[in-house]
């Protein structure tokens, strides 16, 4: 639409030139017809010798980053002409991890220097893979009439922000819950070892924070005494016993701040359960997917978790529906799921896993309309509870 209201413009002003020469002045109207024609089309002609000469590079100070940080990347310009080269117009681009995200337009000119660059900042928001991306660069003649794209010219930066680990006093329910299973489970080989020494150094015995509902008779009242808190005793079986962490980011997107919240929200609630759960003294596995298959890794201490968290910030959209690893859905283990939301396809999932003997605590991030057993919802603020019927209806 600018280009047709260009040349609809020039075309009038030629017009009224012409109409000049013949009916008012022609000798000076045919000095300036010939200006009007032969300046834009210099101007226009090393406009494009300008275009094929022109390189762009986009530059970030750093690559990974917290949250709520500010970031600075640099967008540098060269030409390989002496003629100088009018105005260059830079359109950048962050993704829905930074604040005021979309495109930013920067205009700049270049006169005898052959590079000139300039700086921004943004400021990171939600955890994940963000992006700064060097969308386009345009080129316009010196009359501003014309406007071109310089071909061949784009650059990405790639920011890893890393998730928060939350101190969530709330997930209390879900791991009594998971403890009590542990408890009974009767397909822990009972002539296993005992475990290593624990919190207490008693031998046997692992010892956690007491939580409301735990059975009295397991408070250690001498080791609660020593820590000026109660603390309860794990029974030998569960020492050996790994629960499985499982981060099902098969739902989420990053197409939108609304999307990315979502998946942050995911993301560092899982982290946060692991964080708590390690707390108290309860080590675990984690798996997440990745290049089309899942990977499990061992969780049993905080550095270990701050190590998971730099790479499930940077995992990339997931295409398929692969939501639980094999071995969970046909194992007989301990799992607790963190998903979006529920769907047929995961309840068939977890009953496959129930027919197999295993036991599955499902925790989503939106609320449900299915009432299936074991299932919780985690809100906004961390908090773990599990799902009642009244809690299915929407508003």
């Amino acid at each position: 639409m600018k280009i047709l209201k260009t040349i609809v413009s020039y075309i009038s002003l030629l017009a009224v030139l012409l109409l000049y020469t013949f009916f008012l002045d022609g000798d000076s109207g045919t000095v300036m017809t010939a200006f009007f024609i032969f300046v834009p089309l210099i101007s226009l002609i090393l406009t494009l010798i300008a275009r094929r000469n022109i390189s762009a590079q986009l530059l970030c100070r750093e690559t990974i980053t917290e949250k709520n940080s500010e970031l600075s990347y640099r967008v540098i310009l060269k030409k390989r002409t002496l003629f100088p080269v009018p105005f260059i117009i830079a359109v950048t681009e962050v993704s829905p991890h930074f604040y005021d995200n979309g495109e930013d337009t920067v205009k700049v000119s270049m006169s005898v220097k052959k590079e000139v660059s300039f700086e921004k900042s943004v400021s990171s928001v939600f955890c994940g893979n963000g992006k700064i991306i060097l969308k386009a660069v345009y080129i316009s003649d010196y009359l501003n009439l014309f406007t071109f794209r310089v071909r061949n010219v784009s650059d990405i930066c790639s920011v890893n922000i890393l998730p928060e680990i939350h101190e969530i006093n709330s997930a209390g329910t879900v791991f009594r819950a998971v403890s009590d299973v542990m408890i009974n489970d009767e397909n822990d080989d009972e002539s296993e070892n005992s475990s290593m020494f624990g919190m207490a150094a008693f031998p046997g015995y692992e010892h956690r924070e007491y939580i409301p509902g735990d059975p009295l008779k397991r408070i250690n009242w001498k080791l609660s005494s020593k820590k000026d808190k109660y603390m309860v005793r794990l029974d030998e079986k569960i020492s050996s016993v790994r629960p499985s962490i499982v981060l099902d980011l098969s739902q989420c997107r990053e197409n939108d701040s609304e999307n990315t919240a979502a998946r942050e929200h995911l993301i560092e609630g899982c982290l946060s359960f692991m964080n708590f759960c390690i707390e108290q003294g309860l080590e675990c596995s984690f798996s997440y997917y990745e290049n089309s298959q899942w990977y499990t890794e061992m969780i049993s201490s905080l550095s270990d978790i701050e190590d998971i968290a730099v790479k499930v910030s940077v995992l990339p959209d997931i295409s398929d529906k692969n939501h639980f690893p094999d071995e969970i859905i046909y194992g007989n283990g301990i799992s607790v799921n963190f998903i979006q939301k529920y769907s047929p396809e995961i309840e068939n999932a977890v009953c496959t896993a129930i027919q197999s003997g295993g036991s599955i605590f499902t925790v989503v991030s939106e609320k449900t309309p299915y009432d299936s057993e074991n299932l919780w919802y985690m809100n906004d603020e961390f908090e773990i509870k599990e799902m009642q019927t009244e809690d299915t209806d929407y508003d």
